[in-house]
């Protein structure tokens, strides 16, 4: 019988935090996935941790690129060899919640005009904290009325109907960064994009931050994807206003970006403080990283 799910992942110098991810998949309370990590030539041990977990579970089967790649191309290699009716994304330093597949399998089936279904997430640092919460938009309608702005989804946290993904053309392998932001605005018309209100997902932040140098780069990509929607016609002419946006924040220098950030991303971003979430569900989640 073929696995209902098919899990991706794609690692790249991964070592320090992969274990927790791929063993938030060996216990979910679903069972009938598969799970493909492809390495994206890793020069640490990733790869070798990766292998050790294939060796003692059959669903896990994992890849090595011959060179590197990029996330886009790591992730259609292993789309593309998957059988599962739903296409579950996690990163390689985040954790799934044990019922994460549970729930989006039941929502998918429940919902078939759902061509992804993203959830809400909890923020991490690296010792598996939880320092708090993103919440998102859940009807097509909010969602793809602010895709033309930003980002609506938490890409780690999406499940993803096959059929969707292969009308959309899987992941764009033009894209090194925001290819999830492409693909969610390559989603055809007759699906609808949704989130499951609820924290179905850990996501990890880089205490460091990032780097003034790559979040140029990725604003660009950004950038790039907001045009070819517009060349598409999936996004309207006049809302390439919100460019005229993205390219001046990229010409702002570093510190003044994160002023920015401070003052109004995590706002947009709906990201909340930890007391956003009672106690009692705060330390049910912190048991369920452990």
């Amino acid at each position: 019988m073929n696995p209902e799910v098919s899990v991706i992942m794609a690692a790249f110098n991964a070592e320090r935090y992969i274990k927790k991810a791929v063993e938030s998949i060996i216990r979910q309370t679903f069972k009938n996935w598969e799970m493909i990590i492809v390495d994206d030539y890793s020069d640490d041990a990733t790869a070798d941790i990766a292998r050790e977990y294939e060796k003692k579970e059959k669903r896990i089967k994992v890849l090595r690129n011959g060179k590197r790649a990029g996330p886009a191309v790591s992730r259609n290699r292993a789309i593309k060899i998957s059988t599962g009716k739903y296409i579950v994304v996690i990163d390689s330093d985040d954790i799934a919640m044990p019922e994460r597949i549970e729930k989006q399998v039941k929502y998918m089936n429940e919902n078939p005009k759902a061509a992804v279904a993203g959830s809400n997430a909890a923020v991490i640092d690296s010792e598996n904290r939880i320092t708090g919460f993103l919440i998102y938009p859940c009807n097509d309608r909010e969602l793809r009325g602010l895709l033309c702005r930003r980002n609506t989804l938490c890409h780690s946290s999406a499940v993803i109907r096959r059929e969707a993904m292969e009308a959309a053309g899987f992941y764009d392998e033009d894209f090194y960064y925001a290819q999830d932001y492409r693909l969610w605005l390559s989603m055809p018309e007759n699906y609808e994009i949704r989130n499951i209100n609820e924290v179905l997902q850990a996501w990890r932040e880089n205490p460091a931050g990032i780097s003034s140098g790559k979040e140029a780069v990725q604003l660009k990509f950004v950038i790039k994807a907001k045009l070819k929607a517009i060349r598409e016609k999936r996004i309207p002419l006049w809302k390439g206003v919100y460019i005229i946006k993205d390219v001046i924040v990229a010409a702002l220098p570093g510190f003044f970006k994160n002023f920015i950030r401070k003052k109004f991303t995590d706002k947009i971003k709906r990201r909340k403080k930890l007391n956003y979430v009672n106690k009692k569900r705060r330390r049910e989640l912190n048991r369920k990283l452990l």
